[in-house]
C-alpha cells in the first residue's frame, strides 16, 4: 500500500522538475537570443526605414538589444545626420520600458524612455525642417501601422547647440537633465548646469537654469523657477488660469554680478534683494 500510494507523488515531483527545467531552458533561450547579434540587425532593418521616413533625414543604430526583467529594449550609438553627413542627433544610450497591454489594440506603451548622453546641433532653419516633416508624417493616415503611447521621457546630461543665422546668434545648453511626465496633467523639470546665449552686439549670457512646471487644459503652474548667473539668482512661482495670472518673484543681484555680464572693470561690492509680484489679467470688453 504504501509503495502505491508513493508512485503518484514520486511522478507529480518528476513532472513539476521537468517543468520548471523546461520553463528555465526557454528563458535562457531567449535571453540569449534577445541579444544576438541577428536580432539586433532584424530590429534595425525594421527600425531605422520608419525613423528617416518619420525625421526625413538619415538614421544610424550602433546596437539593439531586448532585456526581459524589466521588459525594455536599448539602442546604443543612435545618431541622426543630414544629407551632407553633419550631425544632427547623437544619442549615447536610448531605453525604453515597454508595456504590452495596448498590443490587441496595436499599441505599445513606452512606461519611460530614457536617453543617456543626448545631443543636439543644429540651425534654427533645419529644426525647423525636420518639424515640419515629422508633423506631415504624424499627419498621414497608416491604418496597420502600430501606435506608439510614451508616458514619460528622461534625459540624463545633455547638450543642445541652436544657431541663428538671422539674428546672428547661438544658443549653447550644458548638462540638461530632466523628466516630462506625459498624460492629462503634464509634468516638466529641468535643470541646465550652463546655459549661454550669444548674440552680435549683446553682452553674453551665461547661466544655470532649474524649473519644474505643471501644465492641464485649463492652467498652467510654475512651481519654482531659478536662473543663476555670476552669483546672482532670480527666483519665481506662478499660476495662470482661466485668462488670470500671478508670477511672485525674488531677485538677489551682487553688484559685482552686473559688471562681469556688461563687462565693466571697477570693482564694486554690495547686494541689491527685491521681492514682488506680477498679474496678468485678460481684457474683458462689455458690450453696451
Amino acid at each position: 500500500m504504501d509503495k502505491n500510494n508513493s508512485m503518484p507523488s514520486e511522478q507529480k515531483t518528476r513532472k513539476r522538475f521537468y517543468f520548471f527545467v523546461a520553463v528555465a531552458v526557454i528563458i535562457l533561450l531567449v535571453l540569449f537570443f534577445a541579444s544576438a547579434p541577428a536580432i539586433s540587425t532584424a530590429l534595425k532593418n525594421a527600425l531605422i526605414p520608419e525613423l528617416q521616413d518619420l525625421s526625413g533625414e538619415k538614421v544610424a543604430i550602433g546596437d539593439i538589444r531586448l532585456n526581459l526583467f524589466p521588459l525594455s529594449a536599448e539602442a546604443r550609438e543612435f545618431t541622426v545626420s543630414d544629407e551632407s553627413g553633419n550631425r544632427l542627433v547623437a544619442v549615447q544610450k536610448v531605453k525604453g520600458y515597454i508595456g504590452l497591454r495596448g498590443l490587441p489594440n496595436k499599441t505599445l506603451f513606452i512606461r519611460r524612455l530614457v536617453l543617456t548622453e543626448p545631443r543636439l546641433t543644429a540651425g534654427k532653419d533645419k529644426i525647423a525642417e525636420v518639424v515640419r516633416h515629422i508633423k506631415a508624417y504624424l499627419e498621414k493616415e497608416r491604418k496597420d501601422s502600430l501606435k506608439v503611447n510614451i508616458k514619460a521621457v528622461e534625459i540624463i546630461s545633455g547638450g543642445i547647440h541652436i544657431s541663428d543665422d538671422e539674428l546672428n546668434g547661438v544658443m549653447d545648453m550644458k548638462g540638461l537633465s530632466g523628466e516630462v511626465i506625459i498624460g492629462e496633467t503634464e509634468r516638466i523639470k529641468a535643470a541646465v548646469q550652463e546655459l549661454m546665449i550669444e548674440r552680435q552686439g549683446w553682452p553674453k549670457i551665461v547661466c544655470d537654469v532649474n524649473t519644474a512646471i505643471l501644465l492641464k487644459s485649463d492652467k498652467i503652474e510654475i512651481s519654482h523657477l531659478r536662473v543663476g548667473a555670476f552669483g546672482s539668482s532670480f527666483k519665481g512661482e506662478g499660476l495662470y488660469t482661466q485668462g488670470k495670472g500671478t508670477f511672485k518673484t525674488e531677485l538677489a543681484l551682487l553688484m559685482k554680478s552686473v559688471k562681469q555680464f556688461f563687462g565693466l572693470k571697477e570693482k564694486d561690492d554690495g547686494l541689491i534683494t527685491a521681492k514682488g509680484e506680477i498679474r496678468v489679467e485678460q481684457d474683458v470688453q462689455s458690450v453696451p
